[in-house]
């Protein structure tokens, strides 16, 4: 409604101007009987302006009804030369009382009257074309922009639900692994993946979270995975975090690197050897992860479909605002993602 009135106020305020400015260029002395004389000069301009411009061009031209619309503008025409004659008696007597103070202003009749009625409506219907055309082109990219959106939060909801089941499918396993052993470490480990679910469950579903809580997810996530792997296996993890700094990220933006190495980056004895260090500051976010990659481990991981989804939904998120540098060895694979807050 707000939206509406500014609307309104402004085309206002434009024919006002449009009306008044002439006469700073004129010799004839400004008065009111002068002013209400020209502005009804401009009542069938204004009328044939906004027919033309927000029914017939959206309706017929940008619909490429073309009879329609040569048939519409000789109408238009019509409608033009009627609004003036009924506004002549209503001129003649503005001219009479305007003449004496301005005796170069009359009436024109004839030929000369429809050669200048012709002009001026030929002048309108081209501007109001160009601002109807203008228009409906703003429309129709702010409903593009509009599909785009939706476009790519489908696209990210995708993603998520994409990432998701391998991740808990991952989890169970470990659980099942832990009740086939009749293992102490299974009740803290329900546990561990209770705080999995509900970070899965319910902060994924937000745009933003806190990145402490996806650490804590990743930390987690690494718990179960140790019970999976050989005791001899080798995981650090590193992470300098400002704490003055309140700094949030995309939910499930980094887990899908760790997964990559616990998944790819195991030998055949069920050893990985994986590194991550992560440094948050009020202005960006540094995330690397290195791991081995052993001779009886898969290779080419880097074209695994978590890693391509992630990279989509970062591309998605972040654009320009981050850089993802993925290099891959014999012997090494290395992950380095910086993120602009």
């Amino acid at each position: 409604m707000v939206k509406k009135i500014e609307f309104i106020v402004r085309h206002i305020l434009a024919w006002c101007v449009l009306i008044i400015v002439p006469h700073a260029f004129s010799t004839n002395p400004l008065s009111l009987n002068l002013l209400t004389f020209h502005t009804l000069l401009y009542v069938a301009p204004i009328v044939i302006f906004y027919l033309h411009s927000d029914i017939i061009v959206p309706y017929f031209f940008i619909e490429r009804r073309y009879l329609y619309y040569f048939s519409s503008v000789l109408a238009l025409y019509g409608i033009f030369f009627f609004i003036n004659d009924m506004l002549s008696p209503i001129l003649e007597k503005m001219v009479a009382i305007v003449s004496i103070e301005n005796p170069s202003i009359h009436v024109l009749k004839g030929k000369q009257m429809i050669t200048s009625r012709s002009f001026v409506f030929f002048i309108t219907l081209a501007a109001s074309g160009m601002y109807g055309y203008s228009v409906q082109n703003a429309k129709r990219e702010q409903v593009l922009k509009e599909m785009e959106r939706q476009q790519a939060v489908s696209n990210l909801q995708l993603l998520k639900s994409q990432l998701s089941p391998h991740f808990l499918f991952n989890a169970m396993n470990s659980l099942y692994s832990l009740s086939l052993k009749k293992s102490e470490e299974l009740p803290n480990a329900i546990l561990t993946f209770s705080d999995l679910l509900r970070y899965n469950t319910y902060d994924s579903s937000e745009d933003f979270v806190d990145v402490e809580k996806e650490i804590e997810y990743l930390h987690n996530y690494i718990k179960i995975q140790k019970l999976r792997v050989a005791e001899e296996s080798t995981i650090l993890f590193d992470e300098e975090i400002d704490k003055h700094a309140s700094v949030k990220i995309a939910p499930m933006i980094l887990v899908p690197f760790v997964e990559n190495a616990f998944k790819h980056g195991r030998s055949a004895e069920g050893t990985v050897d994986i590194a991550i260090r992560i440094c948050v500051t009020a202005s960006e976010i540094n995330f690397c992860i290195s791991n081995k990659i052993f001779a009886s481990g898969t290779k080419d991981f880097a074209h695994g479909i978590g890693i391509q989804n992630v990279k989509t939904r970062l591309q998605l998120i972040y654009g320009p605002k981050h850089h993802l540098e993925i290099q891959e060895t014999e012997t090494e694979y290395n992950v380095a993602l910086k993120i602009t807050i």
